[in-house]
């Protein structure tokens, strides 16, 4: 066990720094950076005190902690996809706006 949770040590502190990175290029805004932060330091926590998951695991009565990180993971990648989705649908519209104007030009 040692060994995965140095593992997810180092990969959550690799996403901490692409993600700090990826601000400085001006990628993320600063609230997006504040969230995606939030999300790596809390990723680290659970990796290194997975203790802490077990109130979860009774409520919601799985059997594994291994489960809780699944299920967190697939809600996380669901919010980011569907962010993403709206994202693409917002700049699809500003792109059909913008050819119609040229066209009319």
């Amino acid at each position: 066990m040692m060994l995965l949770q140095i593992i997810g040590v180092l990969f959550g502190i690799v996403m901490l720094f692409i993600t700090w990175n990826y601000y400085k290029k001006n990628t993320y805004t600063y609230r997006s950076l504040l969230g995606w932060f939030f999300i790596w330091l809390c990723f680290i926590l659970f990796v290194l005190q997975p203790q802490y998951l077990i109130p979860v695991t009774n409520v919601l009565v799985i059997g594994r902690l291994l489960d809780v990180f699944i299920i967190g993971a697939i809600f996380i990648f669901s919010i980011v996809l569907f962010y993403a989705y709206i994202q693409l649908k917002e700049l699809e519209k500003k792109v059909d706006e913008l050819v119609s104007e040229l066209a009319k030009k």
